[in-house]
């Protein structure tokens, strides 16, 4: 609610009541892990229930902590006193759910990003194969004038490399504008979750070079294909 409607602490913010609209000071913000998810909630105290909107009931009660207090032990307290019935998690608990759950979403997108890496290397197989194949006359011509077979197989594989460093750089890029986007706008507008974006940046960095050592590896079918067309181009000549 804060992040939708611009609400800071010490703003007042009308609030309806039975007795009509009452203006209540902000007292702090807070993430609502639990509550609405369209457009925010209110948290009130149970004296404020009570005596403005005469209910003393109650299905969910959140509790702060001071610094030091451990969560465990009041965590304990609590559920001896509700008694049976009622269960009680901690916020730290609530996150790691979450992750549990994110992590076997996210565990589906390795098989995609196994079909991704394949058709990646046929495409450039397939591509590098037609360019070899096309420049035939002019690898026989650099085998004219000295260049060795192993310089001729080393240029394709540099060039395979390199065309996948720099599908891996513009990965890199699209990847971390779109999952900022993701993250920090249209999950926030959602949600209103304040998750904070850490972008990898070493390991994202080990995957563009793992595109580029893909790609070169994937190289050595046209880069055996450009030594044969050499030798065929001779044999034909």
């Amino acid at each position: 609610l804060a992040f939708l409607e611009g609400i800071r602490p010490g703003d007042m913010l009308p609030v309806p009541t039975p007795a009509g609209p009452r203006a209540m000071r902000v007292e702090g913000i807070f993430v609502d892990y639990l509550g609405s998810l369209d457009q925010g909630a209110i948290a009130v105290s149970t004296q404020q229930m009570a005596a403005l909107w005469g209910d003393r009931s109650a299905n969910l009660y959140r509790l702060w902590l001071r610094p030091g207090t451990d969560a465990s032990t009041v965590r304990t307290a609590v559920l001896r006193r509700l008694g049976a019935g009622y269960y009680a998690i901690t916020s730290r608990q609530f996150l790691d759910a979450v992750r549990a759950i994110l992590d076997t979403l996210f565990a589906a997108t390795w098989a995609l990003v196994a079909v991704a890496g394949i058709v990646s290397v046929i495409g450039v197989v397939n591509v590098q194969l037609a360019t070899v194949l096309d420049r035939a006359p002019e690898i026989g011509m650099l085998r004219t004038i000295g260049v060795t077979r192993a310089d001729v197989v080393w240029s394709v594989l540099i060039e395979c490399g390199t065309l996948g460093l720099l599908g891996g750089m513009l990965g890199f890029v699209l990847g971390g504008l779109l999952s900022a986007q993701f993250v920090t706008i249209s999950l926030r507008r959602v949600t209103g979750w304040r998750i904070p974006y850490d972008l990898p940046v070493g390991p994202l960095l080990g995957v563009v070079a793992a595109a580029g050592l893909v790609s070169a590896i994937a190289g050595w079918v046209p880069a055996w294909a450009a030594a044969r067309s050499e030798a065929h181009q001779r044999s034909i000549d």
